[in-house]
C-alpha cells in the first residue's frame, strides 16, 4: 500500500508544474493563509457565488438556495473529514449503510440507495462525476485534504440546467485555495480510535503563476461496530478506515489546471449475516480528477471558456479465501471507469443588466466490472487450482458510450437592479433518449434589508452503468431505464440588517420525483437469464416521492471576535404505497426535524480561537421495502430504535507564537477537537438491505489533538 500511495502522490505532483487555475469567483473573498483571521464579509448576503450562474454574483442575486461555508468556519469549528463540514449545513444529513458508514450526504432528505446518485460534487466548478455508480464518493469525502479548501458552495435543489445528470437534489462545489506567498503548513493529528492523520499544504505565487498543493494521509483502527444482523446474527467488528488524498490547484495567465487524487480503504466492515468473516474483506475506492481549462476574453462583453475534464473511478475488493493455497490477498471485485467531458461555454453581456450564457458538451465514458471468484460462465472458481483466474466472470462487459448536451441561460435585471429574471434550459440526449429540463427564477429586492425569490427548476439523472449493464445475482441491469426526474418549486425570503451583523434566510420548497430508479421485488418484474434460466431482480423505474419543507439559516456577529451560525429544518418525504391508497411518511429514513447552532470565537491578539457546534437530530423511521405493487415487506426489529439525539463538537486552538509574542518564527498551533462530546448513541436506518430496523451510525466520543506549523 505504501508504494501505491507514493505513486498517487507523485502523479499529482508531476502535474503541479504544468498548468494553471485562475480565480473562479472573480472576487477573492477568502484568503489562502491561516496566519490571519479568516472571516466572512461584513454582509453575508454580499458573498460572491458562482455555482448557480457560472459567473460571479452576490448571494442576494442568486436564483438558488445556496449556503457558503468559508475556510474560517471550517478551521474554527474543526473537522477531520469533509462530511464533518457538510454535516453542519442546513438541510444536509450524513448517514450510511452496513458496508460503508457515513458515506451518504443527504440534501433535503433525498436518499434512495447507498451511493450519492442525487448529489453532484464539483471541484472549482467542474463535475466530479463517475459513470459506474454515479456517486461512489467516499474517496472524495475522506481523501480530500481539509486544508486545501478555500470555501464550499452548497446548492440545495435542481442543478441539471448547467451541470447535467446527477445534479438532482443538490450540488456541492468545492473551491480550492489559490497559491500565495508564505502559505505552507504541516499538521499531525492523533486521537481516539487509533486515529493518525497528517496534512501538508503549500502555496506560492510568482507573477502570473499561482500554485497550491495539499496532501493528506489518514489511518484509524476504528470504532466498534456492534449490532445484530439478519436473523439475529451478532456482528462485532471495527469500522476501520484508511484514506489518502492530494489536491493541486495551479494558475498561469488564462490557463487553469486542477487535480485531485483520493483513496478510501475500509477493512473488516460489517456485512449482514456474518459474526466473524470466514473471508477477511477489504474494499478500496479510488478517484482521480483532472481539469484543464482556458478562458479567452474575446471582448469586454464576451468570454469563452473551454474545459476538458477527466474522471477515473475504481472499486477494488479483495479477501483471503479459506480454500486458497496462497497467503496473498486475492481480488474479488474489480471495476474501473473513465469519463472524458469536453465543454465550451460562451458568456455575453451586451449591457450591464443583461447576461447570456450558452454552452455545449460531449461526455464520453467507458468501463468494465469483473468477479474473479467466478468463472466466465458464472460457476464458482477455486483458487486451489490456480491463484489467478484468467477468465473471470464479467459483471459488466467492457463498454463505451457518449452523451451530448446543450444549454442556455439568461439573466435580466430591471428597475435599477431591484428586479431580476433568470431563465434557462438544457437539452440532452442520453441512452438514445432526448429530454429538456427548464429553470426559471425571479428575484425582487424589496428594500436594502429584504429580498424575496421564487424559483422553479427541474433536474434528471440517467441510470448509471451498473444500473444499466450489471449481471450480478442481487440486481440485473436494465438498458431501457428512463432518466429519473425531479420538479422543484421554491420560495425564499432573505433578511440582512443594515448594520450587517445579522443575516437570515427562510426557504420553503416542494418537490416531486418521477421514474425513480429502484430494484424490483423478488416476486415482481424479474429478469430471466437466457443462459442459466435463473430469475433475478432487475433495476426498474418505479417509486415516486414528494418532498416538502422549510429551511431557516442565519448568522449574527455579536462582536468582531464572536459569531454564531444557526439553522432549522422541518420537512417530510411521502411515498404512495399499496397502489396509491396509502401514504408512507418519512419514506427515505431521514429525520423530519433538525436544529443546528454554532458559536465561533477568535482573539488574534491572544492567539486563541475556538468553536462549539450543537445539532439536535429528530427521530426517524426505519426503512420498509416495498414491492412494485406497493406491498410492504416488514423489517426485523432487532436493534435500538432510530431515536432523536444530541450531537456536539468542540474545537479549541492556541497559537503559541501569538500567546508568547515570539518574533521571526513560524506559527505553532495546538488544537483539541472533540467529536460527539455528549457521547450520543446514533443509529441509522439500513439502506443496504432494509431487512432490519437500524445499524450503528456514528462513533462514540472522540478526542483528537493536533499540532500544526504554519509558515
Amino acid at each position: 500500500m505504501c508504494g501505491y500511495r507514493f505513486a498517487l502522490l507523485l502523479y499529482s505532483l508531476c502535474f503541479s508544474v504544468a498548468f494553471a487555475q485562475i480565480d473562479t469567483t472573480k472576487n477573492v473573498l477568502f484568503r489562502f493563509g491561516t496566519n490571519e483571521m479568516l472571516a466572512l464579509p461584513s454582509s453575508v448576503s454580499d458573498v460572491q457565488v458562482t455555482t448557480s450562474a457560472k459567473n460571479a454574483e452576490s448571494l442576494r442575486d442568486a436564483t438558488a438556495s445556496i449556503t457558503v461555508v468559508s475556510a474560517y468556519e471550517i478551521e474554527g469549528y474543526g473537522a477531520l473529514n469533509f462530511p464533518d463540514v457538510l454535516d453542519r449545513v442546513v438541510g444536509t444529513y450524513i448517514t450510511g449503510s452496513y458496508t460503508l458508514t457515513n458515506n451518504i450526504v443527504s440534501v433535503r432528505s433525498d436518499v434512495t440507495i447507498t451511493h450519492n446518485t442525487h448529489i453532484l460534487v464539483l471541484m472549482n466548478g467542474r463535475p466530479m462525476r463517475e459513470n459506474m455508480y454515479h456517486g461512489f464518493n467516499t474517496a472524495i469525502y475522506y481523501g480530500l485534504p481539509i486544508s486545501a479548501i478555500d470555501h464550499i458552495e452548497i446548492v440545495r435543489g435542481p442543478g441539471s440546467v448547467l451541470y447535467g445528470s446527477s445534479a438532482f437534489a443538490g450540488v456541492v462545489n468545492i473551491i480550492l485555495k489559490e497559491g500565495r506567498k508564505q502559505t505552507s503548513q504541516a499538521s499531525q493529528t492523533l486521537g481516539t480510535f487509533g486515529t493518525r492523520m497528517t496534512e501538508l499544504s503549500m502555496g506560492f505565487a510568482k507573477e502570473a503563476l499561482k500554485v497550491s498543493v495539499a496532501l493528506k494521509s489518514l489511518a484509524a483502527t476504528g470504532w466498534q461496530f456492534k449490532t445484530l444482523g439478519v436473523n439475529k446474527v451478532p456482528i462485532n467488528e471495527f469500522a476501520t478506515s484508511h484514506a489518502l488524498g492530494s489536491a493541486v490547484n495551479i494558475g498561469y495567465k488564462n490557463f487553469t489546471f486542477t487535480n485531485f487524487v483520493g483513496v478510501d480503504r475500509r477493512e473488516k466492515f460489517a456485512k449482514p449475516g456474518y459474526s466473524v468473516h470466514a473471508q477477511y474483506r477489504r474494499v478500496r475506492n479510488t478517484r482521480i480528477f483532472n481539469n484543464l481549462g482556458y478562458r479567452a476574453n474575446i471582448s469586454s462583453k464576451t468570454t469563452l471558456d473551454v474545459d476538458i475534464t477527466h474522471n477515473n473511478s475504481e472499486y477494488y475488493e479483495d479477501m483471503s479465501y479459506p480454500d486458497s493455497i496462497t497467503t496473498k490477498r486475492l481480488p474479488r471485485y474489480v471495476s474501473n471507469a473513465n469519463d472524458i467531458l469536453g465543454e465550451v461555454t460562451l458568456q455575453y453581456a451586451p449591457k450591464k443588466n443583461i447576461n447570456i450564457l450558452v454552452g455545449g458538451l460531449v461526455n464520453t465514458f467507458q468501463g468494465k466490472f469483473i468477479k474473479t471468484y467466478q468463472n466466465s460462465n458464472g460457476s464458482a472458481y477455486s483458487f486451489r487450482q490456480n491463484p489467478t483466474n484468467n477468465d473471470p466472470f464479467k459483471v459488466i462487459d467492457p463498454y463505451s458510450d457518449a452523451w451530448f448536451s446543450g444549454y442556455a441561460q439568461g439573466a435580466w435585471q430591471l428597475f435599477n437592479e431591484k428586479f431580476k429574471i433568470v431563465a434557462g434550459a438544457q437539452y440532452n440526449t442520453t441512452n438514445n433518449k432526448q429530454s429538456i429540463v427548464p429553470r426559471l427564477g425571479v428575484v425582487y429586492h424589496v428594500s436594502k434589508k429584504f429580498t424575496t425569490k421564487i424559483m422553479y427548476g427541474e433536474a434528471f439523472r440517467n441510470g448509471s452503468s451498473y444500473e444499466r449493464f450489471s449481471r450480478e445475482d442481487e440486481s440485473y441491469g436494465n438498458s431501457s431505464l428512463n432518466p429519473e426526474t425531479i420538479k422543484t418549486l421554491e420560495a425564499n425570503v432573505m433578511y440582512n440588517a443594515l448594520n450587517k451583523k445579522t443575516y437570515l434566510s427562510l426557504t420553503g420548497y416542494y418537490s416531486q420525483t418521477v421514474n425513480t430508479i429502484t430494484i424490483s421485488d423478488a416476486k415482481d418484474n424479474l429478469f430471466i437469464d437466457p443462459i442459466t434460466q435463473k430469475s433475478y431482480p432487475i433495476y426498474i423505474n418505479s417509486k415516486n416521492f414528494t418532498y416538502y419543507g422549510l429551511e431557516l439559516e442565519g448568522s449574527h456577529n455579536f462582536t468582531d471576535r464572536l459569531q454564531t451560525h444557526l439553522s432549522f429544518t422541518i420537512r417530510d418525504v411521502t411515498q404512495p404505497i399499496a397502489e396509491g391508497t396509502q401514504i408512507q411518511h418519512q419514506a427515505t429514513g431521514i429525520p423530519n426535524f433538525m436544529g443546528k447552532i454554532g458559536l465561533l470565537y477568535r482573539n488574534k491578539q491572544k492567539g486563541l480561537q475556538g468553536g462549539a457546534f450543537y445539532s439536535y437530530i429528530g427521530q426517524t423511521q426505519p426503512l420498509n421495502r416495498y414491492s412494485v405493487k406497493g406491498n410492504i415487506q416488514t423489517f426485523q426489529d432487532l436493534n435500538p430504535n432510530t431515536d432523536a439525539y444530541h450531537y456536539l463538537t468542540l474545537n479549541i486552538e492556541a497559537d503559541i507564537k501569538e500567546i508568547f509574542n515570539i518574533d521571526n518564527s513560524p506559527a505553532i498551533i495546538f488544537s483539541l477537537f472533540i467529536q460527539n462530546a455528549l457521547n450520543a448513541k446514533v443509529f441509522h436506518p439500513d439502506y443496504k438491505h432494509s431487512a432490519i430496523n437500524s445499524v450503528p451510525g456514528r462513533s462514540g466520543r472522540g478526542v483528537y489533538g493536533r499540532l500544526a506549523v504554519r509558515f
